[in-house]
């Protein structure tokens, strides 16, 4: 949490990685729940969202409940 607080303060894009192949050891749910939790200490910064591991899980195979 200390490295997430001190990127709030960084004059900076923040990305965020979601690994959408679940390898990470988190479910996309997980990941977009840990994203939502953080996401309000960057409102004044660029924020880029990056689906990472598309090789291993294609974006047209993943359930729609994930991608809400």
């Amino acid at each position: 949490m200390c490295s997430i607080t001190a990127l709030a303060h960084l004059r900076a894009a923040v990305l965020f990685f979601l690994d959408i192949s679940g390898s990470c050891g988190y479910t996309i749910a997980q990941q977009a729940a840990l994203f939502h939790s953080i996401k309000s200490l960057f409102m004044n910064k660029p924020l880029i969202i990056i689906c990472n591991k598309a090789d291993l899980q294609p974006l047209d195979g993943i359930s729609e409940e994930d991608m809400n």
